[in-house]
Order: C-alpha cells, then sequence, then structure tokens
C-alpha cells in the first residue's frame, strides 16, 4: 500500500483533515496532500515526525500497512517502560553527581569550621580573665 493511501486511513482514525494533520506533525503545507494525489512515497523525515507526534500509531502498519494500526496496550506499556527506566537512570546519575559534588563542598565547610573551633579555643585559652573588684 503507498504511504499516501496508508497516511489517508490514519487521518480517518484519528479524526482529523489532512491539512490538520499536516500542521499537527510539523509538515509543510500541502506537503500529504500532494503526495495523496499523485500516490507517491512520503519522506523519512515525515514518516518520522508521525512516530514523534502518534507514538501509538504501529510502526509496521506505517510502513507498509501491513497489521494493526494503532499498536497493542504490552508493546506501548513495554517501550514507554524502557524509555522512563532509561530517563530515571541518567536523572539518577546526574543527581548522584550533583549530591557527592554538594556532599565534597559540604566536607570542605565542615573542616574550615574545625579549624576555626582551633584557632578559637587556642585563643580563648590565651585569654586571661577579666579581674572585678
Amino acid at each position: 500500500m503507498a504511504k499516501a493511501v496508508i497516511l489517508r486511513e490514519l487521518c480517518k482514525k484519528i479524526g482529523c483533515s489532512i491539512s490538520q494533520f499536516e500542521r499537527e506533525i510539523g509538515a509543510g503545507s500541502g506537503t500529504i496532500v500532494k503526495a495523496i494525489s499523485k500516490d507517491a512515497e512520503i519522506s523519512g523525515s515525515i514518516l518520522l515526525r508521525i512516530r514523534k507526534k502518534y507514538p501509538l500509531v504501529s510502526e509496521t502498519w506505517l510502513e507498509t500497512g501491513d497489521g494493526e494500526i494503532f499498536k497493542k496496550e504490552l508493546e506501548i506499556s513495554y517501550n514507554n517502560n524502557n524509555k522512563l527506566l532509561k530517563n530515571g537512570i541518567e536523572e539518577a546519575t546526574e543527581e548522584y553527581r550533583l549530591m557527592r559534588e554538594l556532599i565534597e563542598e559540604k566536607d570542605k565547610r565542615i573542616e574550615l569550621l574545625e579549624e576555626n573551633m582551633k584557632l578559637l579555643k587556642a585563643l580563648n585559652k590565651e585569654k586571661k580573665p577579666l579581674r572585678t573588684s
């Protein structure tokens, strides 16, 4: 099945016009309309935009027109969990790095405070008590 026919069917399924669909995926005005009217193929960059905008659309169906238009729930859940896990690991790694930096900074401050306390104690020992008469 030609990509133009596939996209026409997708627009019907999601309930939007071709021109609205073009706007939603950020395609140039008339890009898909022209492809449909000429029964032409759709560029890879347009297909990539569709995948990003409509992640529930089956990539196999989008490429070939075969199978179900929308992904099954299990496949969607698996893909989303993988993305969440990857993002979570990256965020945790960055958070860990920032926490290490904060801990090192706090350790340096504690060392300085301890040195100041030693100096103050030494000064306090040297001080003679005031006489009150």
